[in-house]
């Protein structure tokens, strides 16, 4: 289940999503040989994903072009809004913590390249050095984790009712961060953020120790190297989060945090209030023709909802009719006894409203 937060972590280690380029390898490069034949093509057909991850990563995931035509274009802005967001669980930096340690750890894998290689004596006993000093700061890289996603939990037991699902939601407000508790948690943060920053510092000298090496016959020498940047690159990125969720918060994002499941997992989560100001300063105007199209780009017989949404105005317009017959083919029910959305009883209804729905009109639904 790769949509299951623990699956997020290993799923990273395998994908070419968001790489810029391929690692320093000896032999075929699917991603690039992929992006080759992209870049000699007259149409590439991408998904929503991969052109939002491109205007994230600033281009070069996708070829230049000049015209863009997003289909089914009533899913940009819900896309956009994810990309230009972040979810973090707390079983991601577990498993970020994990890929250090053990036997098959990078840390041990660094260590290991250099048996059978008589040469770089000098680099490998750097090596061994700072590698020994990585692993001495993961303990309160750890620690500190731990405490501050236990006082987010804490936090979200004070603020909220459990629900039948297990699950718990809460968002955090201005409000929120001015009560009492709200300081020792960004205490722990700063506790946090100091020892991931060491852990930052002990990968980049890592990373210089390796670089150069490529002739010294080490084992495993490119995959070692591109783990090394994976990790200085993921802890970077779970540093930024981070910051902006606890100490650094946007003024034009919300932010809430999650609860859920058997073991009660911590996921947290922002996302913009509008996407429309950077889809057209990033998107939009780089390119010389836009077209987006979809069946239901309209509101009311208006464009102005999806305009203002996504930002993409002072455009043509052209609403053509549905081919559907929705007044004979198509029944709204809107049920006027249901519990408000954020109550505990609410996906119950839900449930039991559709299952009298569908036996109503036997089925066909």
């Amino acid at each position: 289940n790769l949509g299951h937060p623990s699956a997020a972590a290993p799923w990273e280690r395998l994908s070419a999503q968001g790489a810029a380029e391929c690692p320093r390898v000896n032999g075929p490069c699917f991603l690039r040989a992929a992006r080759e034949r992209a870049g000699a093509s007259h149409i590439v057909i991408v998904n929503h994903a991969l052109l939002l991850s491109d205007l994230v990563a600033g281009g070069g995931l996708i070829p230049d072009h000049d015209v863009l035509i997003v289909d089914e274009a009533h899913h940009l802005e819900e896309e956009a809004t994810r990309h230009l967001g972040f979810d973090l669980p707390q079983a991601r930096l577990d498993e970020h913590l994990r890929s250090f340690s053990g036997d098959r750890g990078v840390l041990n894998n660094a260590i290991a390249a250099f048996r059978g290689s008589t040469a770089a004596a000098t680099r490998r006993s750097t090596v061994e050095t700072v590698c020994a000093e990585t692993a001495s700061r993961l303990p309160a890289v750890r620690d500190h984790a731990a405490a501050t996603f236990a006082l987010l939990v804490g936090l979200i037991a004070r603020e909220t009712q459990e629900g039948g699902n297990r699950s718990r939601e809460l968002r955090i407000s201005s409000g929120t961060r001015a009560q009492p508790g709200w300081s020792d948690l960004e205490i722990a943060w700063q506790n946090l953020d100091v020892s991931m920053a060491d852990l930052d510092s002990s990968l980049g000298r890592l990373m210089t120790s390796l670089d150069g090496l490529e002739e010294a016959g080490l084992i495993n020498y490119e995959a070692l190297v591109s783990e090394v940047g994976r990790l200085q690159q993921a802890n970077v990125e779970f540093r930024q989060m981070l910051t902006e969720f606890t100490a650094q918060p946007k003024s034009d994002a919300v932010y809430w945090v999650t609860q859920r499941g058997y073991r009660g997992e911590i996921i947290l989560h922002a996302a913009p209030l509008q996407v429309g100001e950077t889809l057209d300063k990033e998107l939009f105007s780089r390119r010389d023709c836009v077209v987006l199209t979809s069946a239901t780009l309209g509101t009311n017989g208006s464009f102005d909802h999806i305009k203002e949404r996504t930002g993409f105005s002072d455009a043509d317009e052209l609403m053509l009719g549905s081919p559907f017959d929705y007044p004979n083919a198509a029944l709204l029910c809107v049920p006027d006894d249901m519990p408000e959305p954020n109550s505990w009883a609410y996906q119950a209804a839900v449930e039991q409203a559709i299952t009298d729905s569908v036996t109503a009109v036997g089925g066909r639904t």
